[in-house]
């Protein structure tokens, strides 16, 4: 039991790092304005995350695809209802001129 609970955490362990250099590659990516590249990464991960979805529907708005970063929006909104979300989605809202 003590063994399957060791590979349990080392399992676990294993993908939040991995998730944690994906989104510092992101990270890089965009500051040099590769996001197509960084929407590449950013939807390779499974299961997406509140964190990559958030990513992806920035990346929208930055491109003005402001119906694009709401799906994405929505997407981590259902993961976790964030004051963030919720002000990002407005302003894209806002941008499309039109409410929920």
């Amino acid at each position: 039991m003590k063994q399957i609970l060791i590979v349990f955490f080392v399992l676990i362990f294993v993908k939040a790092e991995a998730q944690t250099s994906a989104f510092t590659s992101v990270d890089s990516l965009l500051q040099v304005g590769r996001y197509k590249s960084a929407l590449h990464i950013l939807k390779e991960i499974q299961p997406s995350t509140y964190t990559s979805n958030l990513k992806i529907g920035s990346i929208y708005y930055s491109i003005d695809n402001y119906k694009k970063a709401i799906d994405f929006y929505i997407k981590s909104q259902e993961i976790d209802d964030t004051n963030e979300v919720n002000l990002l989605l407005g302003k894209c809202y806002q941008k499309l001129k039109k409410h929920p």
